[in-house]
């Protein structure tokens, strides 16, 4: 492991530290590190990884399917609203001899 002034070093001098390989490897590692910590899945595992893409696909899914149903909802609403209107402006026409 790499000081923090080794890394700062190779930061403003990279033929002084690092390789472009070397770099993306500890970069890599350092990610998966987190990764496994925050999530709890190895990236190594493809097992895990694919449960986790299934879980995400379902439940992209599932919001997406509720998306949807409350805009059917909300057009539904605004449809029955508007005939609702309509059938008051017709029956105060109708009082007022408007319409027979």
């Amino acid at each position: 492991m790499m000081s923090a002034f080794h890394r700062l070093e190779g930061g403003i001098r990279p033929w002084v530290s690092q390789t472009d390989s070397e770099r993306a490897k500890t970069e890599y590692e350092t990610f998966a590190e987190n990764w496994e910590q925050m999530s709890g899945i190895d990236l190594n595992d493809p097992d895990a990884v694919a449960a986790w893409e299934e879980k995400l696909r379902s439940e992209l899914a599932s919001t997406r399917q509720g998306r949807e149903a409350e805009q059917e909802k909300m057009a539904n609403q605004y449809k029955e609203f508007n005939k609702r209107a309509e059938e008051i402006r017709m029956k105060r026409m109708q009082q007022q001899g408007k319409v027979l």
